[in-house]
């Protein structure tokens, strides 16, 4: 396979798969957040309400009932953290690409092509690490239950910022544990220890 099919068959082709799954998920996510935001918000205004309608007991219990259950979907979805995820992914491929045609940074040298196809690969393995590393995560602190995405949630209330340069395999420091969410080393948990 030449460098040419690997950017099209390859590198363009998980852009794109990784851009529609960012663009699905953050829909999903906007879409559960505010009618949440909503039922939540209709909540103390139906209350008014309470003592001149006897039903009215029933609307608010409805609402009460939705604002849990879209908590509940928004956790087991991790629609918030897949748009994160996809999105940082698709914009460091992107990145890689571009620094590899304008033969910028790393890739000037001789071994350019070796060294794009290897970060490339490295950074579609390392997103599929920090997936599994999220569900093992879950599963082992119960995480993936409704009303405990508060963990969840603190770790990601903003995307991370980009990468300028994604490490190989042979510069990880084995000692730096990956994060969950991104799959990249959290340098702050070794810096911590010493």
């Amino acid at each position: 396979m030449n460098i040419q099919n690997y950017l099209n068959d390859r590198v363009e082709n998980q852009v794109h798969y990784y851009e529609s799954k960012s663009a699905l998920n953050k829909q999903y996510y906007l879409f559960f957040k505010i009618a949440q935001l909503t039922a939540a918000t209709l909540l103390p205004f139906f209350s008014v309400f309470l003592s001149d309608y006897s039903w009215m007991k029933y609307v608010i219990a409805f609402l009460g009932s939705v604002v849990t259950i879209l908590e509940g979907v928004m956790a087991t979805g991790k629609y918030y953290e897949k748009w994160v995820i996809y999105r940082s992914t698709a914009e460091t491929l992107r990145q890689e690409k571009y620094l590899f045609l304008m033969q910028a940074g790393s890739y000037s040298g001789q071994d350019a092509v070796q060294q794009f196809v290897n970060k490339i690969e490295f950074s579609l393995g390392k997103e599929n690490v920090g997936w599994q590393q999220l569900i093992v995560k879950d599963n082992k602190s119960g995480n993936n239950q409704p009303g405990n995405e508060r963990n969840i949630n603190e770790q990601t209330d903003k995307p991370a910022p980009a990468e300028t340069s994604i490490n190989t395999p042979a510069e990880t420091t084995p000692s730096a544990p990956l994060d969950p969410i991104t799959g990249v080393q959290n340098d702050a948990e070794a810096l911590k220890d010493t």
